[in-house]
């Protein structure tokens, strides 16, 4: 008898869920993670804080898959497949991925690429092609091996040790009046030719002795040079070991791991990962409490300051010996008068870290860090007793000369 209604086919989807008259696959339920993955999509998460990262996964990508496991007990692999999203989000953000053409640099038997290599190569390396724009893959991952035949970049390409002369002699790659001459171009007649911009100090000197030495064991002959892979021992390229080398993240510490299966909340887990991990956004050092108030550039520019300006013997390193050499070895009002001072030299570098870190504020110059300073200890100025006033306004003025000469 016909009824008039369209014949369908199971599964089918009701309110946003599969219905089957068997049990549902993992594939069928791949759809949250897609779901997922096109909110993630939308986001613009490179400019994101930790914590606001943090915030939208626990808020929106956690409770995506909530609607679905009230009916279905969700596969392990589904699983899998939101945290690689969560994870991706949290520590790579929306970076592209890049691809990589090692096949036409090693593979000669190839129909496919002696095509491409001859229509858009010739008889040049894919390495020695000069790129506008991008990652230049040449200088991280390969090595010009055989014969020096001078076709080689002689600051950018790793084609004598372990990496390019930029890095091991970067003292007079920044000096240097042409920095893509190639090895030829430098070698060719069997002398160094490289000229820079200005006269080299003696420290600089040395290090140009050094290079020539290193480069009087170097002979160019007529032989191709051919690029290969530096993390294999064979030379020749492999997925794996790239796979390797772009997931590596350094050395790894059992008790960092371990921090991410304990059975503790996300942003306790993030806080102690980050206190082990995290640098000073302003040099790169490992951010610790006496770095940022005493070791970072911007922190001993104002101790230096304070020094010449109040003829201490040396500026402090750490708060034990701020304590100890300049505060304890004082007496009475003295005492009291210095640790004012520093204290709101010490409030101040904190403040200009907060502002780095959270609303991504540089101070144009550090001299605006002593300004500050100068402002924030005339507020302070009415809080001591009135005999201790005269003094403050005299601490404040002599650090308020002294700044008009830096």
């Amino acid at each position: 008898m016909s009824v008039g209604c369209r014949v369908g086919q199971l599964p089918i989807i009701y309110l946003g869920l599969p219905v089957s008259d068997i049990k549902i696959s993992k594939a069928q339920l791949s759809y949250v993670a897609d779901k997922a993955n096109r909110r993630l999509a939308i986001w613009k998460c490179d400019s994101l804080s930790s914590r606001g990262k943090a915030t939208l996964i626990n808020s929106c990508l956690s409770s995506l898959p909530m609607y679905t496991m009230g009916v279905y007990q969700l596969y392990e692999g589904n699983y899998q497949a939101l945290d690689n999203i969560r994870s991706r989000f949290f520590w790579q953000g929306s970076n592209k991925k890049r691809k990589y053409h090692m096949r036409l640099e090693i593979e000669e038997d190839s129909l496919c690429v002696g095509i491409l290599r001859k229509k858009y190569l010739g008889n040049r390396s894919i390495f020695q092609i000069n790129r506008m724009s991008g990652h230049n893959s040449r200088e991280v991952y390969c090595r010009l091996d055989t014969g020096f035949s001078g076709v080689g970049h002689f600051w950018h390409d790793t084609w004598i040790g372990n990496c390019p002369l930029k890095i091991e002699f970067d003292q007079l790659y920044n000096f240097c009046r042409d920095t893509r001459v190639t090895v030829e171009q430098v070698l060719g007649d069997g002398h160094v030719h490289v000229e820079f911009r200005r006269s080299l100090n003696q420290q600089e000197f040395s290090e140009w002795e050094r290079m020539v030495e290193r480069l009087a064991l170097v002979s160019l002959c007529d032989d191709r040079d051919e690029m290969c892979w530096a993390f294999e021992k064979s030379g020749i390229y492999s997925t794996r070991s790239l796979y390797k080398a772009l997931t590596f993240g350094g050395v790894e510490i059992g008790f960092l791991k371990d921090i991410w299966k304990a059975r503790i909340p996300l942003k306790i887990q993030i806080f102690l990962w980050m206190a082990g991990h995290e640098e000073c956004k302003l040099c790169g050092e490992l951010e610790t409490v006496d770095h940022i108030l005493f070791h970072c550039p911007m922190a001993l520019f104002l101790w230096v300051f304070l020094k010449q300006t109040f003829g201490w013997a040396e500026i402090p390193k750490t708060f034990g010996e701020l304590l100890e050499n300049i505060l304890l070895n004082r007496k009475g009002r003295v005492r009291q008068l210095f640790l004012f001072m520093c204290a709101g030299a010490l409030l101040m570098l904190w403040k200009t870290r907060k502002d780095l870190v959270f609303n991504a504020k540089l101070v144009p110059t550090p001299v605006v860090v002593i300004h500050k300073t100068i402002a924030l200890l005339s507020q302070w100025k009415i809080l001591p007793k009135k005999k201790e006033q005269a003094k403050m306004e005299l601490v404040i003025g002599e650090m308020s000369a002294s700044v008009l000469l830096v």
